[in-house]
């Protein structure tokens, strides 16, 4: 197995870092505080965020991931809700389908993935929106301590409806025992959103600005992956990687986990040479015409 992921959590062992991050948000989730997590694209929120969930008691905490990437209205905002709540099974499964039975909701499964898919009647877009709280309602009564992350929220900035923030805002306000979180990665949109004073979210979460993990820990980690799987390597060349991708997590696990896919020897520095060639390369014939 390659230790160095670039999509997808995949415990602990694989995550490097965070510590001081992972220990803010645990922090907030256990004093019942919302918070707010933005940084650029691909520094890892969506890994982090799914690693503070890992490492809450299961026995005593329910987890909610939401993305809202490509949602433009509020009931794009209920269906993805829905959507990961039916696959969980986490509600009371009677009352959560009375609910998505009186909008007229219905359920097909991705031919893919096998995920499913909830559609609502969008002519009863009112009713759709007052289910909302019924939801959280339910969530709320689950018997755990309920805890809802909403990634990349800066997309509720573009919603169709006006009232989009306001709504959301009010079921923060109406549940307060439910913790929310939102991670966003376009900073100066999530700024807006939680700081301007004209608006709902004004001063309601604790703002966690996510930065690159410092070059010494990132390495230092590195070499301690690298030495668990018997991987025989020059750090310089580790160094250099760490440098030329300026810690940027995305990019700095990509070139990574080329390396040491095709690490037959040792990783050096014309192993590096080579991979990094191949990625210029790709990048190339994504922008050629």
């Amino acid at each position: 197995m390659n230790p160095f992921v670039t999509n997808t959590y995949r415990g602990p062992a694989y995550f490097i870092d965070r510590k001081r991050e992972t220990a803010l948000l645990i922090d907030a989730v256990k004093n019942d505080r919302n918070l707010t997590l933005f940084s650029h694209r691909r520094l890892g929120k969506t890994m982090l965020l799914h690693h503070a969930f890992s490492l809450l008691d299961q026995n005593r905490y329910t987890t909610l991931f939401i993305d809202l990437f490509a949602t433009r209205n509020l009931v794009h905002f209920a269906q993805k809700m829905s959507e990961v709540l039916y696959e969980r099974k986490i509600l009371h499964q009677s009352k959560f389908s009375k609910i998505l039975g009186s909008l007229g909701a219905s359920v097909s499964f991705d031919p893919i993935t096998g995920n499913p898919q909830i559609n609502f009647n969008i002519t009863e877009r009112s009713a759709v929106l007052k289910s909302l709280p019924q939801i959280f309602k339910l969530l709320s009564e689950s018997g755990k301590k309920v805890i809802v992350a909403f990634d990349e929220f800066q997309e509720v900035n573009h919603y169709e409806e006006e009232f989009a923030e306001a709504s959301i805002r009010t079921l923060m306000q109406e549940f307060p025992e439910i913790v929310f979180l939102f991670s966003g990665s376009k900073k100066s949109i999530m700024r807006e959103i939680f700081t301007d004073a004209n608006r709902p979210f004004f001063q309601s979460t604790q703002m966690m600005e996510l930065h690159e993990i410092e070059q010494d820990i990132y390495e230092n980690e590195i070499f301690l992956i690298l030495e668990r799987f018997h991987k025989k390597y020059d750090q310089f060349v580790i160094r250099q990687i760490l440098n030329d991708t300026y810690c940027h997590t995305g990019y700095t696990q990509m070139v990574l986990s080329r390396i040491f896919n095709e690490s037959e020897g040792e990783i050096d520095f014309p192993l590096y040479e080579q991979v990094g060639c191949d990625l210029l390369e790709n990048y190339k014939i994504m922008h050629r015409e």
